[in-house]
């Protein structure tokens, strides 16, 4: 059974309903100091335990996406990584053919690509709204005006928590059907590519260039498989991504003229395993408050201020307190929650109305 296939969860679930309620049922006579009774209830409480455990696990990597097979988790190499010579053509019917969709007709692809500058690979997600995937699978001339919405996750954590966990297409398909939201292509690259570390989005000096995969390369491989204008984009992300989203929008105020931060931290945190030689260099370079007081762009920020949540309310009034014009900046205050997946769950609906008047009224 597929580690993120839910029926493992309800099933472990059921077995330990099942020898828990029988341990109750029958402890009077588990009870006697006879050896074979005595290893029986070290069996069934031991069972219990190590079905705790795993059910515990199986619900937060449910949450978070931290693995998506059990070769990944017991660090396994699994298939070679081929990237297809395809991978930077037009999107065609034969993607829509493995794509999943949500009941009003999104189509959400994933797609494993090579940057062509940062040299990264690894997968993008990619939400098609349904007037889109009609065009495609006729052969019709598309719109060339869609707007675009780039996701981030956390570290540590995957894209795929914003397609499943978040089901952030879906919540795009009832915005848009409230005539909150125009219709938005969804990307949610994966972000966690350096390694078994934390790179902050940054361009690692003789590492991983994950700021340029993610503001150059994935911009353009979307906009070239569906021959979108170049146009601003929009970009989200929650806790670390929100720290990616608020500092690729202030260095790259061409590309993203929206940015949605949720639970987020404002400086990197530096890694022990970048060489602490390239420490201060990175922390210079990315220090976003110098942008803010020397040169801030004109981009529209959307700040979600979890007041209760220890780990992003400081640096959050901080940043607030460095904004200025022509930054416009609008905070929302979110309170009896903690830094958890839950709470963002709550921002959503909100967050996605403000993209909408933003993109609404730009031309």
């Amino acid at each position: 059974m597929a580690l993120t296939d839910p029926k493992l969860l309800y099933s472990l679930i059921g077995i330990f309903l099942v020898i828990f309620g029988s341990t109750i049922v029958l402890w009077g006579k588990l009870s006697k100091s006879t050896f074979k009774l005595i290893a029986l209830r070290t069996i069934s409480l031991l069972s219990l335990n190590f079905l705790i455990v795993g059910i515990c696990g199986l619900a937060i990597n449910g949450r978070g996406n931290f693995y998506t097979s059990w070769n990944e988790l017991l660090g396994k190499n699994e298939k070679p990584v081929i990237v297809s010579e395809q991978s930077a053509n037009r999107i065609t019917s034969s993607d829509l053919d493995n794509a999943e969709f949500t009941k009003s007709g999104t189509a959400i692809i994933k797609k494993l690509v090579k940057g062509e500058k940062s040299k990264v690979i690894s997968h993008i997600y990619i939400s098609i709204p349904s007037s889109l995937v009609s065009a495609i699978k006729n052969g019709a001339k598309s719109r060339d005006d869609y707007r675009v919405i780039e996701y981030l996750p956390g570290y540590p954590g995957k894209a795929a928590a914003w397609v499943h966990g978040m089901a952030i297409a879906t919540r795009q398909d009832e915005a848009t059907k409230d005539g909150k939201l125009p219709e938005v292509i969804a990307v949610a690259p994966e972000i966690n590519v350096a390694g078994k570390f934390d790179a902050e989005c940054m361009n690692i000096p003789d590492g991983k260039q994950i700021e340029t995969w993610l503001s150059d390369d994935v911009v353009s491989l979307v906009n070239d498989w569906l021959s979108l204008r170049n146009q601003p984009w929009g970009i989200a992300g929650y806790s670390t991504g929100a720290w990616c989203a608020t500092m690729l929008s202030l260095r790259h105020p061409d590309t993203y003229q929206f940015a949605a931060a949720i639970a987020g931290y404002y400086s990197p945190l530096i890694s022990r395993k970048i060489p602490e030689n390239y420490h201060q260099q990175l922390l210079s370079e990315y220090d976003i408050f110098s942008i803010l007081k020397d040169r801030p762009p004109a981009v529209h920020l959307y700040v979600v201020n979890s007041v209760d949540d220890p780990s992003s309310h400081a640096p959050t009034e901080l940043l607030l307190k460095r904004i200025q014009k022509p930054v416009d900046v609008t905070e929302v205050i979110l309170s009896g929650a903690g830094h958890n997946f839950q709470a963002w769950k709550r921002t959503l609906t909100p967050m996605l109305e403000w993209f909408g008047k933003q993109m609404k009224v730009q031309p």
